[in-house]
């Protein structure tokens, strides 16, 4: 058995239209030392993650109403950072492409061993572990796509929140690195959002974005260690993620961000 090497057992979630194959992967996750729980569909899981925290996912392909490969659309759109592991009876092509250009961590065909899955398991929580954390908060829903989307290309993890509250939400269950702010939010201020992260962290670099007009000194002022004003260029930010966490950036060539 491949030792599991984080500081305490991670939280797994398993996906299951099948009362009896989910019943019996959570079972047999616990009692090699993880802690699970199971969901019968995806619309169940999804509104437990939305109240609890996991560090993995592992989800049947073929369920009804909603598909594992819809439900992993809708985490990644949530949460590009959880790892999902994708487990199927129907090993059609059409439905392996689908589930790997959805972002699957790891596909297996059923029937499998516990092995394969612990393996599959261990090896999507390393990638987690290893991949820096960045909280993006942007109201914009097209451009909060394009950052995460951007962020994730480079080797990083990214936290995407729409406002303020899901931000702090975030902030409190991950281990966030750097955040990105923009400073017009609909429930609160940038700067106010950035004094509450400070406060739950005072080490935590942030960088503000913004359109309007707002000058180096009133970043300083506002506690804020970069200021980008749109439209950027992505390796500004990049260059500003590289200089408080050298080693997990990859040197590459982009475009303005808008």
């Amino acid at each position: 058995m491949i030792e599991n090497r984080m500081p305490e057992p991670a939280k797994i979630l398993v996906v299951d239209d099948d009362r009896r194959i989910c019943d019996l992967l959570v079972e047999t996750l616990e009692a090699i030392g993880y802690q699970a729980s199971g969901a019968g569909s995806a619309r169940a899981a999804l509104k437990k993650i939305e109240s609890e925290r996991f560090d993995l996912v592992i989800s049947d392909i073929v369920m009804p109403e909603m598909s594992g490969i819809e439900l992993l659309t809708e985490l990644q759109k949530k949460n590009a950072a959880l790892p999902v592991v994708m487990i199927t009876g129907n090993a059609y092509e059409d439905v392996l492409k689908g589930a790997r250009s959805a972002g699957a961590s790891a596909l297996l065909t059923k029937p499998f061993r516990i092995s394969q899955i612990e393996q599959a398991m261990e090896e999507a929580l390393g990638k987690k572990a290893d991949a820096l954390a960045v909280l993006v908060v942007e109201d914009d829903p097209i451009f909060l796509e394009f950052l995460g989307d951007s962020l994730k290309t480079k080797g990083y993890a990214p936290l995407k929140a729409a406002n303020a509250a899901q931000a702090l939400k975030l902030a409190k269950e991950y281990p966030v690195c750097f955040a990105i702010v923009d400073l017009n939010l609909p429930d609160i201020h940038g700067v106010e959002l950035l004094n509450r992260l400070k406060k739950e962290n005072p080490y935590l670099p942030i960088a503000l974005i913004t359109g309007q007009s707002f000058s180096e000194a009133e970043t300083v002022s506002a506690g804020a260690e970069w200021l980008l004003k749109k439209p950027f260029q992505l390796q500004d930010l990049y260059r500003a993620i590289e200089s408080v966490h050298p080693a997990n950036f990859q040197h590459g060539t982009d475009g303005p961000a808008k």
